[in-house]
Protein backbone atom coordinates (compact mmCIF):
# COMPACT_ATOMS: atom_id res chain seq x y z
CA UNK A 1 0.00 0.00 0.00
CA UNK A 2 1.24 3.55 -0.93
CA UNK A 3 1.88 5.64 2.11
CA UNK A 4 0.04 8.98 2.02
CA UNK A 5 3.48 10.84 2.28
CA UNK A 6 4.82 8.74 -1.19
CA UNK A 7 1.04 9.84 -2.78
CA UNK A 8 1.91 13.19 -1.91
CA UNK A 9 5.24 13.65 -3.16
CA UNK A 10 4.34 11.84 -6.45
CA UNK A 11 1.67 13.82 -7.41
CA UNK A 12 3.49 17.01 -6.41
CA UNK A 13 5.96 15.81 -9.15
CA UNK A 14 3.38 15.52 -11.56
CA UNK A 15 1.97 19.34 -10.99
CA UNK A 16 5.79 20.32 -11.47
CA UNK A 17 5.77 18.72 -14.93
CA UNK A 18 2.64 20.51 -15.68
CA UNK A 19 3.69 23.38 -14.59
CA UNK A 20 7.82 23.49 -15.94
CA UNK A 21 6.73 21.96 -19.46
CA UNK A 22 4.04 24.87 -19.97
CA UNK A 23 6.32 27.17 -19.30
CA UNK A 24 9.14 25.72 -20.82
CA UNK A 25 6.96 26.34 -23.77
CA UNK A 26 6.05 29.59 -23.34
CA UNK A 27 9.47 31.01 -22.57
CA UNK A 28 10.18 30.32 -25.93
CA UNK A 29 7.08 31.38 -28.46
CA UNK A 30 9.32 34.57 -29.50
CA UNK A 31 11.65 32.37 -30.90
CA UNK A 32 9.38 30.13 -32.92
CA UNK A 33 8.05 33.10 -34.05
CA UNK A 34 11.03 34.19 -35.72
CA UNK A 35 12.04 30.98 -36.91
CA UNK A 36 8.67 30.38 -38.65
CA UNK A 37 9.39 34.04 -39.97
CA UNK A 38 5.73 34.39 -38.32
CA UNK A 39 3.93 37.48 -37.97
CA UNK A 40 1.78 38.36 -35.27
CA UNK A 41 -1.68 37.27 -37.00
CA UNK A 42 -0.14 34.29 -37.93
CA UNK A 43 1.00 33.61 -34.12
CA UNK A 44 -2.05 34.09 -32.98
CA UNK A 45 -3.60 32.17 -34.99
CA UNK A 46 -1.20 29.02 -34.28
CA UNK A 47 -1.36 29.46 -30.92
CA UNK A 48 -5.41 29.22 -31.37
CA UNK A 49 -4.51 25.33 -32.15
CA UNK A 50 -3.70 24.81 -28.70
CA UNK A 51 -6.80 25.71 -26.62
CA UNK A 52 -8.26 24.24 -29.53
CA UNK A 53 -7.09 21.13 -28.60
CA UNK A 54 -7.55 20.61 -24.94
CA UNK A 55 -11.65 22.02 -25.49
CA UNK A 56 -12.16 19.05 -28.01
CA UNK A 57 -10.25 16.21 -25.97
CA UNK A 58 -12.38 17.67 -22.81
CA UNK A 59 -15.40 14.56 -23.23
CA UNK A 60 -12.19 11.99 -24.71
CA UNK A 61 -10.81 12.62 -21.02
CA UNK A 62 -14.01 11.94 -19.52
CA UNK A 63 -14.83 9.09 -21.52
CA UNK A 64 -11.32 7.32 -20.83
CA UNK A 65 -11.41 8.28 -17.06
CA UNK A 66 -14.56 6.08 -16.92
CA UNK A 67 -12.88 3.14 -18.06
CA UNK A 68 -9.19 3.83 -17.04
CA UNK A 69 -7.44 4.56 -13.84
CA UNK A 70 -6.83 8.10 -13.89
CA UNK A 71 -3.34 7.54 -12.95
CA UNK A 72 -2.78 5.29 -16.29
CA UNK A 73 -4.51 8.45 -18.34
CA UNK A 74 -2.09 11.11 -16.42
CA UNK A 75 0.77 9.25 -17.29
CA UNK A 76 0.08 8.79 -20.56
CA UNK A 77 -1.13 12.28 -21.07
CA UNK A 78 2.51 13.59 -19.02
CA UNK A 79 3.82 11.28 -21.70
CA UNK A 80 2.38 12.54 -24.74
CA UNK A 81 2.70 15.96 -23.27
CA UNK A 82 6.76 16.06 -23.54
CA UNK A 83 7.02 14.40 -26.22
CA UNK A 84 4.77 17.18 -27.94
CA UNK A 85 7.04 19.22 -26.48
CA UNK A 86 9.97 18.16 -27.72
CA UNK A 87 8.34 18.48 -31.36
CA UNK A 88 7.56 21.92 -31.23
CA UNK A 89 10.97 22.87 -31.19
CA UNK A 90 11.97 21.08 -34.42
CA UNK A 91 8.83 22.29 -36.54
CA UNK A 92 9.65 24.11 -39.88
CA UNK A 93 6.63 25.24 -41.30
CA UNK A 94 3.78 27.20 -39.93
CA UNK A 95 1.34 23.76 -40.14
CA UNK A 96 3.58 21.87 -38.26
CA UNK A 97 3.67 24.23 -35.33
CA UNK A 98 -0.73 23.61 -35.32
CA UNK A 99 -0.39 20.35 -35.43
CA UNK A 100 2.14 20.29 -32.48
CA UNK A 101 -0.06 22.68 -30.84
CA UNK A 102 -2.89 20.67 -31.25
CA UNK A 103 -1.85 17.93 -29.51
CA UNK A 104 -0.01 19.76 -26.71
CA UNK A 105 -3.02 21.00 -25.85
CA UNK A 106 -5.19 17.84 -26.17
CA UNK A 107 -2.32 16.13 -24.08
CA UNK A 108 -2.12 19.18 -21.33
CA UNK A 109 -5.87 18.46 -21.36
CA UNK A 110 -5.53 14.61 -20.06
CA UNK A 111 -2.73 15.02 -17.68
CA UNK A 112 -3.96 17.93 -15.88
CA UNK A 113 -7.82 16.64 -15.69
CA UNK A 114 -6.93 13.17 -14.30
CA UNK A 115 -4.01 14.57 -12.49
CA UNK A 116 -6.38 17.13 -10.14
CA UNK A 117 -8.35 13.82 -10.28
CA UNK A 118 -4.98 12.26 -8.44
CA UNK A 119 -4.69 15.30 -6.08
CA UNK A 120 -8.51 14.67 -4.57
CA UNK A 121 -7.23 11.29 -4.28
CA UNK A 122 -4.18 11.69 -2.14
CA UNK A 123 -5.99 15.06 -0.07
CA UNK A 124 -8.75 12.08 0.92
CA UNK A 125 -5.75 10.64 3.09
CA UNK A 126 -4.97 13.85 4.99
CA UNK A 127 -7.56 15.53 7.76
CA UNK A 128 -5.95 18.57 7.08
CA UNK A 129 -6.47 20.18 3.59
CA UNK A 130 -3.47 19.89 0.88
CA UNK A 131 -5.04 20.87 -2.36
CA UNK A 132 -3.96 23.93 -2.16
CA UNK A 133 -0.03 23.09 -1.87
CA UNK A 134 -0.43 20.98 -5.27
CA UNK A 135 -1.47 24.21 -7.28
CA UNK A 136 1.32 26.21 -5.31
CA UNK A 137 4.30 23.58 -6.62
CA UNK A 138 2.69 24.48 -10.29
CA UNK A 139 3.28 27.81 -9.97
CA UNK A 140 6.59 27.33 -8.83
CA UNK A 141 7.34 25.10 -11.64
CA UNK A 142 6.28 27.79 -13.71
CA UNK A 143 8.78 30.39 -12.60
CA UNK A 144 11.39 27.77 -12.39
CA UNK A 145 10.50 26.99 -16.13
CA UNK A 146 10.50 30.97 -17.22
CA UNK A 147 13.70 31.38 -15.35
CA UNK A 148 15.74 28.33 -17.29
CA UNK A 149 13.99 29.94 -20.77
CA UNK A 150 15.64 33.12 -19.34
CA UNK A 151 18.91 31.48 -19.36
CA UNK A 152 18.59 29.79 -22.61
CA UNK A 153 17.42 32.65 -24.49
CA UNK A 154 20.91 34.74 -22.74
CA UNK A 155 22.78 31.50 -23.34
CA UNK A 156 21.42 31.41 -27.55
CA UNK A 157 20.39 27.83 -27.42
CA UNK A 158 18.08 26.67 -29.70
CA UNK A 159 14.65 25.95 -28.76
CA UNK A 160 14.67 22.64 -30.43
CA UNK A 161 17.77 21.38 -27.85
CA UNK A 162 16.30 23.51 -25.24
CA UNK A 163 12.88 22.17 -25.59
CA UNK A 164 13.94 18.11 -25.86
CA UNK A 165 16.17 18.62 -23.00
CA UNK A 166 13.34 19.91 -20.84
CA UNK A 167 11.23 17.04 -22.33
CA UNK A 168 13.56 14.50 -21.38
CA UNK A 169 14.00 15.69 -18.14
CA UNK A 170 10.63 15.80 -17.08
CA UNK A 171 9.69 11.82 -18.68
CA UNK A 172 12.26 10.93 -16.54
CA UNK A 173 10.62 12.33 -13.28
CA UNK A 174 7.12 10.83 -14.68
CA UNK A 175 8.71 7.41 -14.59
CA UNK A 176 10.43 8.24 -11.41
CA UNK A 177 7.01 9.27 -9.44
CA UNK A 178 4.11 7.07 -11.37
CA UNK A 179 4.83 3.93 -9.29
CA UNK A 180 3.56 6.17 -6.02
CA UNK A 181 0.59 7.74 -7.83
CA UNK A 182 -2.59 6.23 -6.55
CA UNK A 183 -4.21 3.55 -8.15
CA UNK A 184 -7.66 4.90 -8.71
CA UNK A 185 -10.83 3.00 -10.39
CA UNK A 186 -12.17 4.17 -13.63
CA UNK A 187 -14.96 7.20 -12.44
CA UNK A 188 -18.24 5.93 -11.83
CA UNK A 189 -20.65 6.35 -14.72
CA UNK A 190 -22.92 8.28 -12.98
CA UNK A 191 -20.31 10.92 -12.55
CA UNK A 192 -20.62 10.89 -16.67
CA UNK A 193 -22.58 14.08 -16.92
CA UNK A 194 -19.88 16.15 -15.04
CA UNK A 195 -16.86 14.49 -16.64
CA UNK A 196 -18.23 15.23 -20.59
CA UNK A 197 -19.49 18.99 -19.60
CA UNK A 198 -17.10 21.61 -19.63
CA UNK A 199 -17.37 23.63 -16.52
CA UNK A 200 -15.32 26.85 -15.23
CA UNK A 201 -12.99 24.67 -12.73
CA UNK A 202 -12.32 21.64 -15.02
CA UNK A 203 -11.22 24.80 -17.90
CA UNK A 204 -9.22 26.19 -15.32
CA UNK A 205 -7.23 22.99 -14.45
CA UNK A 206 -6.82 21.70 -18.18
Amino acid sequence: MISPKRARIATTAFFFISGFGFSTWASRIPAIQDKLNLSDAGLGSALFAMPLGLMLTLPVTGFLLQRFSSRTIMFGGAILFNVMLSLIGFVTAPWQLVVALFFFGSSRNLMNISLNAQSVGVQALYERSIITTFHGVWSIAGFAGAAVGSLMVSSDIDPSFHFFLAGAALIGVGFWAVKDTIPQPPSDKDEKKALFCPTAPSLSLA
